[in-house]
Parts: structure tokens; sequence; C-alpha cells
């Protein structure tokens, strides 16, 4: 059901609550869902800024590096697998991996241009 739910799939809970409660429903069911995360996330960064500089953060900091490079080319070799199966849908691939790795560009405006290129049907 959530994937059917425009948006992010969190905002089928305030369609349901909506549904069953008006717009009451639909408020106290977003927050429901989103406070909960909100709090965890608030005290972990607050854990995180107190034990910086200590050893294991710094190791573990060191130790995110290479796992996060690896989540970024297998992101890359997931959207090159379903890019059309095109030479070209494999190099705007690659490239965009590059840039994204390389540079502190804002990948927004790089997805709406190759979603535009692949809309034109140049891709």
């Amino acid at each position: 059901m959530s994937q059917a739910a425009p948006g992010p799939s969190n905002l089928i809970v305030a369609m349901i609550g909506y549904k069953v409660a008006g717009l009451a429903g639909a408020v106290v069911a977003q927050v429901a869902m989103m406070l909960p995360a909100g709090l965890l996330m608030i005290g972990v960064a607050r854990f995180w800024q107190a034990s910086s500089g200590s050893q294991w953060h710094v190791a573990l900091e060191r130790a995110l590096g290479p796992i996060s490079i690896g989540l970024i080319l297998a992101s890359g070799w997931i959207v090159a697998e379903h890019a059309a199966l095109s030479y070209r849908g494999y190099l705007v691939t690659a490239l965009c991996t590059l840039v994204f790795w390389r540079t502190r560009l804002n990948p927004v405006p790089v997805l709406v241009a190759t979603g535009f290129l692949g809309w034109a049907g140049v891709i």
C-alpha cells in the first residue's frame, strides 16, 4: 500500500489517519510515526558529538569510509544495470558516479539533468 502512495512511504500513515479521524488523525498518525525516530536520532547525535576524539570514534569513522565508497559503487552498479542496457546509459552512470565521488556537487541538479536526458530519449 505504501508503494502505491505518492511521496515518501511514511506519509501513508497520514493518509490513513486522515481517512480514520480527519485532520487530527492525520497529524497524530504522522507525529506517532516520526517522533520516536527523531528522538532516537537526536540522542545518537548528542552521544556521537560527546564521544568525539575517542579511540573507538576515530576507528569507526575510518572504517565507515571504505564502506561508504562501496555503497556508492554498489548504487552506481544497480543504476547502471537498469540504464536501458545502452552504452550511453552506462557512460552517464559512470560519469555521474565519478562526479558524486570527486566533487561536493549537490546531486539533485545532476539527477534532474539525467532524468531530462532520459525523458528526451538521449540516454
